[in-house]
């Protein structure tokens, strides 16, 4: 097992509500060898004082208080702060299971770049979904890197989502591999695919990956549904080719890489269209039609991005009609502008002929529909269907 310090930096930017967890499952983890960077990014709420606060508690624990300069600009400065040989990023409001850092630990040695493990969305305690990446588990080495991953790792075309999960948080990496690109990369300035930045050049650099086949990061899923602040920004696109041209850059040799990018960068385009509630390019939730009689009144459960694909599919046919949209959480909706969303209570003014539940989860999707049927609607008039 390794026996050194493995370095944590955990960004902070006003995340009081969440901040206890995610530091809990740091200070408890069952390999104790941490240090552990707090970088209270500027926060307005009570952030800084809690990091203050563990400070004090454990003594593994050093705070960075800077003003508000963004993510990678704070991982840059905890990774000044650390002297540690491998290096690991949290975001604030997020946790990780209490193992993660002795599970890496017992399969890193000093010739290993890169440990990567598997990420959780965790929307709460019973809806959690892992990721599936499009690159087997295993080890590899340097030739194996540039047949295997990254010919593969930037987009599944097919499947229009990242070959490897880009998140920097569910990867361990040497400290030289991660000083030059942080460097290089915060000065882009960019929000919407700052991780794309950092690991995919980093990745080509490394002479041996190992991707572990556990999930151990929970991803929390704040105001899922909700249009994320980068895409409504008014120089999404303009910071989104800088992105596109740093990744060109950098891979301007790799044939298969840059077909990859430009499929990324036309899918991210069309992400822009969201903020003017343009889904129209976001077919790959198919509303079940099939399903369906025409002409029937179907109520949407779920505004997120399935419900949000439905509505759009809805509208472009005149053989349905929408007569109510309905979310558990229609108040966020409310606050971000979206009042189209209504309570799951006016099923009972209502007249429809069919409920569709528009999640992605399952288990999800059994919860609603076991709470529908406690109800007293009939089961025949629930219909949810798998999206892989």
């Amino acid at each position: 097992m390794y026996k050194q310090k493995i370095g944590v930096i955990v960004t902070v930017f006003n995340v009081e509500e969440y901040l206890r967890e995610c530091i809990e499952s740091i200070i408890n983890q069952t390999y104790w060898n941490l240090d552990i960077i707090l970088v209270d990014d500027g926060s307005s709420d009570n952030s800084g004082a809690i990091c203050d606060e563990y400070k004090i508690r454990d003594a593994r624990v050093q705070v960075v208080h800077q003003k508000n300069s963004g993510p990678l600009a704070a991982r840059y400065a905890g990774l000044k702060k650390t002297k540690s040989e491998y290096i690991t990023f949290v975001d604030g409001d997020d946790f990780l299971d209490l193992n993660a850092y002795k599970i890496v630990a017992e399969a890193l040695n000093t010739e290993l770049d890169i440990v990567s493990f598997g990420i959780i969305r965790y929307y709460n305690s019973k809806n959690q979904r892992k990721t599936v990446d499009s690159i087997s588990k295993g080890m590899y080495l340097k030739n194996e890197i540039e047949e295997i991953v990254i010919p593969n790792m930037i987009w599944n075309i097919n499947e229009k989502k990242y070959g490897l999960d880009p998140s920097l948080c569910t990867k361990v990496i040497k400290r030289e591999l991660w000083e030059s690109i942080l460097d290089e990369t915060r000065q882009l300035r960019i929000y919407y695919g700052q991780d794309i930045a950092v690991i995919y050049p980093l990745i080509r650099n490394a002479n041996t990956l190992l991707i572990l086949k556990e999930h151990l990061y929970y991803h929390r899923q704040r105001n899922a549904g909700i249009l994320p602040s980068y895409i409504k920004d008014h120089e999404f696109l303009n910071k989104l080719y800088t992105l596109y041209s740093f990744l060109m850059m950098k891979f301007s040799d790799q044939k298969e890489c840059i077909k990859q990018i430009e499929y990324f960068y036309s899918y991210a385009v069309n992400l822009r269209k969201q903020a003017y509630s343009d889904y129209s390019d976001n077919d790959r939730y198919l509303f079940p039609f099939w399903e369906i009689k025409k002409q029937s009144r179907v109520v949407l459960y779920g505004a997120g991005s399935v419900g949000q694909t439905y509505y759009y599919q809805l509208t472009r046919s005149s053989q349905y009609e929408i007569v109510a949209w309905i979310d558990k959480n229609y108040k966020d909706y409310h606050n971000a502008g979206v009042k189209k969303i209504e309570s799951i209570d006016v099923l009972d003014f209502i007249e429809y002929d069919y409920i569709i539940i528009a999640v992605l989860s399952f288990q999800l999707a059994e919860n609603v529909r076991r709470n529908l049927i406690d109800k007293g609607i009939s089961e025949n008039k629930i219909i949810w269907v798998e999206h892989r």
